[in-house]
């Protein structure tokens, strides 16, 4: 005999939210509506949803969760924890937020956290868009920032990530800020940022393009693969003190009107770092430049 388990949705509202999540089960999904406000999640079973494309918030924090699954959300930051944010969590997977106006804030942050997935979303006028800390596994895919102060993705001391397909433009950098389309760097005491791929995204603006700059150690295995980089800064692609990396395929242009030529550096990279396909759009004081194809 079969038996049939079906999986139920849950309607829920800022009153009803906490019975309702601790009545679900694996395979159903909690449906909210409302304006939450601040919502604090430290408990869940696992392998549940929760569809939020009908609720507000300022934020929302996670912690201490494995195996959610969220969707949907407005959201308007009034402190650190920015629009989201994941801590100490594993199998996370988070798509279709939606932040305006984010300002002092950050969109989306994961902290010490294994498998985490963040796609589709889109974050207007955030510090940072998206920061992903000390994280294992995962995929940051297909979503937008839009107008940030400092830098559109921040990766730092991670491993395992693939970041494509992401668009980030309109920067607004805030005084004294070099702004960045994804950044990554290392943490010090920690084992060096590794095995991250970073590929097809677009970076347009005020902004450096897609860098990884030198210092805790370096990298080890970082590809930089067919990102388009249409800024204002010299450091288009940069790549600094990296090992077995690849950066190929790239394309950088530079803003007609800018002070600086946007180009292509890799520094201090072992032998086995490949450089390849890369092609620098000529500006005023630049001549284009083209690599030899990839083999």
């Amino acid at each position: 005999m079969i038996h049939l388990v079906l999986a139920a949705l849950i309607a829920a509202t800022p009153a009803t939210f906490p019975q309702a999540l601790a009545q679900a089960k694996t395979g159903d999904t909690v449906q909210l509506s409302g304006n939450f406000g601040a919502l604090v999640v430290q408990k869940a079973p696992p392998g549940v949803s929760i569809d939020a494309s009908g609720a507000a918030f300022t934020y929302v924090y996670l912690s201490g969760l494995s195996g959610l699954t969220w969707s949907g959300g407005t959201f308007a930051p009034v402190d650190w924890h920015g629009g989201f944010y994941v801590l100490n969590s594993q199998d996370i997977t988070v798509s279709g937020l939606s932040t305006r106006d984010a300002g002092s804030w950050p969109g989306f942050s994961a902290r010490k956290s294994s498998n985490i997935t963040l796609g589709a979303s889109r974050f207007d006028r955030p510090s940072i868009g998206i920061t992903i800390e000390e994280v294992s596994g995962g995929t940051v895919s297909g979503n937008s920032v839009v107008g940030a102060s400092i830098d559109g993705i921040d990766i730092a001391g991670s491993h395992g990530l693939r970041v494509v397909l992401n668009g980030l433009s309109g920067n607004i950098p805030a005084p004294g800020v070099h702004a960045d389309g994804i950044q990554l760097w290392s943490l010090a005491g920690e084992a060096p940022t590794s095995d991250i791929y970073v590929g097809q995204n677009l970076v347009f603006g005020h902004t450096q393009g897609v860098t990884a700059f030198p210092g805790n150690g370096g990298y080890d295995r970082i590809t930089f693969d067919g990102n388009t980089v249409i800024g204002d800064e010299p450091q288009g692609i940069a790549l600094y003190g990296a090992r077995a990396s690849t950066v190929e395929n790239n394309r950088v242009m530079t803003l007609p009107v800018s002070n600086y030529e946007a180009t292509v550096n890799v520094v201090g990279a072992d032998a086995a770092t490949v450089v390849c396909g890369n092609t620098v759009a000529a500006a005023a004081k630049l001549p284009a430049r083209t690599e030899p194809a990839c083999k």
